[in-house]
């Protein structure tokens, strides 16, 4: 009303200061988490220059498809011609949001880091022709593994110095398997260290799904499947013992028993924290 003096605004508290400090802060760190991510695309990618003419000796695919010896352990000659297809160029950039199927592949398969591919029974030791050779109502093959038998302590680079293997007892007789099974075990609790159950390539279809790191699913069929008789999963496995610790460390487990079992399924993991903590 005229005449009346006007109340004075109260000064803006502190409380509504810390609000809007806490709604801009989200904001700005998300900003600037997109922004890092879009550059992303302009880091130089080792792989990317990678070139079998420069690397081929890093990578030993390329071993004589002769048959095994009939024994617990399969010794694989050194060689250093790679023969296996390879991305290049792979930044994360949009081609990598496309499916499998989109990208034209045919088949997808599980495999670490610490694993290669061992395409015996093929022509000219190769994957794809071994791919190609696979009946067509066939929507998954197993290849069983094989565990690295390290010959040495002081091994540097596994693909290139490591070449006798345990061989899984799906490639084995089953006299062989059980009369040898004593000294190929070691005292350990299992005929493997890791795993024993192998790695599966599948036939890129719809409703595809992972089951697991070594097996697939398809939620509209079961697949069919077969075991290859003489390609192998190569499991260079712990060939030094830094794959030990680090593998330890990696887990964050605190030196109790109780978290080693609750960080480690497997018995020889297990052992190995316990006695490196």
């Amino acid at each position: 009303m005229a005449g009346l003096p006007l109340r004075p605004q109260p000064p803006t508290s502190f409380a509504s200061k810390l609000l809007l400090l806490l709604t801009i802060l989200p904001i700005t760190l998300a900003l600037l988490a997109f922004l890092l991510q879009w550059r992303g695309d302009d880091v130089n990618d080792p792989i990317s220059s990678w070139s079998p003419e420069e690397g081929s000796h890093m990578f030993p695919a390329g071993m004589d498809a002769s048959p095994f010896p009939q024994s617990d352990c399969a010794t694989l000659p050194h060689s250093y011609s790679p023969s296996f297809p390879y991305f290049r160029d792979s930044n994360f950039t949009s081609e990598f949001h496309l499916t499998p199927k989109e990208l034209g592949m045919d088949w997808i398969i599980h495999l670490d880091t610490d694993e290669l591919l061992h395409p015996a029974g093929a022509r000219e030791y190769s994957l794809r022709q071994l791919l190609l050779d696979v009946p067509g109502n066939v929507d998954m093959v197993v290849f069983p593994n094989y565990e690295s038998s390290v010959e040495r302590d002081d091994i540097k680079d596994p693909f290139t110095e490591v070449s006798m293997f345990k061989k899984n007892y799906d490639h084995l007789p089953k006299d062989t398997y059980f009369g040898l099974y004593k000294e190929s075990t070691r005292g350990n609790p299992n005929y493997f260290l890791t795993y024993g159950n192998g790695k599966s390539a599948a036939r890129v279809r719809d409703h595809l799904r992972p089951n697991g790191a070594h097996r697939w699913h398809n939620y509209m069929k079961t697949p069919n499947e077969i075991k290859l008789e003489e390609a192998a999963v190569l499991h260079y496995t712990y060939a030094k013992f830094s794959d030990l610790t680090s593998r330890r460390d990696r887990c964050g487990c605190k030196p109790t028993k109780e978290d080693v079992k609750r960080c480690f399924m497997l018995e020889f993991d297990r052992a190995v924290s316990s006695f490196a903590f």
